[in-house]
């Protein structure tokens, strides 16, 4: 605790403030933000980056993925595939003793059986945990909403 206010008083001193003073709902939208940056210009290894080493996916209907490789991976064939236009939006972060839960709601266009391009979404939950002051992807999952009736 002595160590937090030495820093706080001497970023203030210095008219700076901490990378960790940020609220870890703001670190986690500035890290969304990159996640969607990084999908929209193909760059898979960009999206794994922002993932713990030992970050678990949980994609719906399938396996569940560990490490960032299989993460990496996992997100490459998914641009391969034709998804884009990538959108986050947080609902809800809640604070825990060694991280932060948060739920959304995902946006993306992608290939519709007809051939044609479909704007898809759904939910998503997200562990996240403070590695070293910053805040990465821990276990990740999502499900879609049902399709739309005409």
């Amino acid at each position: 605790m002595r160590h937090r206010l030495v820093a706080l008083c001497t970023a203030a001193m210095l008219g700076t403030s901490p990378a960790w003073a940020e609220t870890a709902e703001e670190a986690i939208k500035a890290a969304n933000q990159q996640f969607e940056a990084a999908f929209n210009k193909g760059d898979a290894a960009g999206i794994a980056s922002l993932y713990t080493s030992d970050a678990a996916l949980l994609p719906p209907g399938e396996a569940r993925l560990e490490g960032r490789p299989a993460i990496e991976q996992y997100w490459k064939a998914v641009i391969d595939a034709g998804y884009k236009e990538f959108t986050m939006q947080t609902q809800e972060v809640t604070e825990t003793a060694d991280g932060a839960v948060e739920f959304g709601r995902y946006g993306i266009v992608g290939p519709a059986t007809d051939g044609a391009e479909a704007r898809m979404g759904g939910k998503y939950a997200v562990l996240w945990r403070n590695e070293n002051g910053s805040w990465h992807l821990h276990r990740d999952m999502w499900n879609d909403d049902p399709p739309v009736q005409n």
